[in-house]
């Protein structure tokens, strides 16, 4: 359930301990934009679209910082999910699929 996820990461992030730099951060990062262009495309508001974006772009900066596919991956899912919330279908489908590669790579 999408709304409860998003519930969740409000939690979350309300912690103190949250502001300390840690994987669990990044990785609560990356499904708040995967739940941020879910929840827009369900109709519930154009900031969804704004966090989701928001997000990409966190991935987008850290995919060129690293050295391995473990961001890549996550970058190209949501630019994916990105493409899917603007209707660009052909283009989704090409990332999700890039995403896909560089996952297993």
């Amino acid at each position: 359930d999408y709304q409860k996820a998003n519930e969740l990461y409000d939690v979350v992030i309300s912690l103190p301990s949250h502001k300390l730099p840690k994987l669990w951060s990044i990785t609560s990062q990356y499904y708040r934009g995967i739940i941020a262009f879910h929840l827009y495309r369900e109709g519930e508001g154009e900031e969804w679209f704004d966090e989701g974006k928001k997000m990409l772009q966190k991935f987008e900066h850290l995919a060129k910082l690293s050295s391995t596919n473990s961001f890549q991956s996550k970058f190209l899912l949501l630019q994916a999910e990105s493409y899917a919330s603007s209707c660009e279908i052909i283009n989704a489908k090409m990332v999700f699929e890039a995403s896909i590669k560089s996952a297993r790579d």
